[in-house]
């Protein structure tokens, strides 16, 4: 199943304010997931540079798909 997450729930789970969006980031090797340009264009525009780097980081050691 290819999934999709909203900006908010990569925040959530890079700030772990959400568990259950914590638990969604920790694990997304479990998933096909898609990044859509307009949620990386909002990621890369509200992120700290720290959550942002490490969104890049689980990005490059699992399967994720940018448009």
């Amino acid at each position: 199943m290819r999934i999709s997450l909203d900006t908010n729930v990569w925040m959530f789970g890079l700030f772990a304010s959400d568990i259950s969006c914590k638990r969604i980031v920790n694990n997304l090797s479990l998933f096909d997931v898609v990044i859509p340009s307009q949620v990386r264009t909002e990621l890369e525009r509200n992120l700290p540079d720290s959550y942002l780097k490490r969104f890049y980081q689980i990005v490059n050691h699992t399967q994720i798909e940018l448009n």
